[in-house]
């Protein structure tokens, strides 16, 4: 599988910090990854909260809002990957659906600490 353009020019560029050039490509990428890649401290992991805010308009001017407190998005991530899967198995749908008609209009609430406000009031 041919590496994009960027990819290759990081893996020229660590090329000179890579030691054993007997290392596949996939290990160098991980080696430089490794590096060169940080995420947040666990305890931002463990503590940090994420706010996300959707919006929805029609033609005629009709809009509604809606607003998400949930946990840190590396936490998220980890976990809703986690919960898909479980869902997925439990439940074996079939054909191509959106992730509402898959897990449910509400299946982001079921997350650990996470809430929906529909307004701010």
């Amino acid at each position: 599988m041919p590496f994009s353009k960027h990819l290759s020019s990081v893996l020229k560029t660590s090329q000179s910090s890579v030691t054993n050039t007997s290392k596949s490509p996939k290990d160098q990428i991980f080696e430089w990854i490794d590096k060169n890649v940080y995420g947040p401290g666990e305890k931002v992991r463990n503590e940090g909260r994420s706010h996300i805010w959707v919006c929805a308009m029609n033609k005629e001017g009709d809009k509604a809002e809606a607003w998400l407190e949930t946990i840190e998005p590396y936490r998220f991530t980890f976990i809703s990957g986690v919960m898909c899967v479980e869902r997925i198995l439990k439940s074996k749908p079939v054909g191509s659906l959106t992730p509402s008609m898959a897990f449910g209009e509400d299946f982001v609430l079921s997350f650990p600490d996470t809430y929906r406000y529909d307004n701010l009031d």
